[in-house]
This record gives structure tokens, C-alpha cells and sequence, in this order.
């Protein structure tokens, strides 16, 4: 019983995971353009290393 949740936590979190990275990724995109009248956030290094562990993360979970 405990190896099928084990199983099903795995897989929520592999599908979860990239879905997360892409809000992230477009989120930094409008921030950075204004897109939707959003005020504009240009993209400094904290948020770049945000971005890029997040996709380590999507990547790690895939590989697992």
C-alpha cells in the first residue's frame, strides 16, 4: 500500500511540476514586458535562479 502512494505522489508531482516551471516562465515574461498591463519587473538575477532551479527541479523529477 505504501509503494502505490509512493507511486501516485511520483506522478502528481512529475505532471505538477512542469506545469508549475511554465506559469514561473511566462510569469517572468509578462513581468518583463508589461504584457496585460502588468507593471513592469525587469528580470534580475533572484529571479533567474528562481527560474532555473525550477527547471532543475522539472528535470530531476523527470529523470527519478
Amino acid at each position: 500500500m505504501m509503494k502505490l502512494i509512493l507511486l501516485l505522489i511520483a506522478l502528481v508531482a512529475g505532471m505538477l511540476a512542469p506545469l508549475q516551471a511554465g506559469q514561473l516562465i511566462m510569469a517572468l515574461f509578462m513581468d518583463h514586458y508589461g504584457l496585460l498591463g502588468v507593471s513592469v519587473q525587469h528580470l534580475n538575477w533572484q529571479r533567474l535562479t528562481g527560474v532555473i532551479l525550477i527547471t532543475a527541479q522539472v528535470f530531476l523529477i523527470r529523470k527519478a
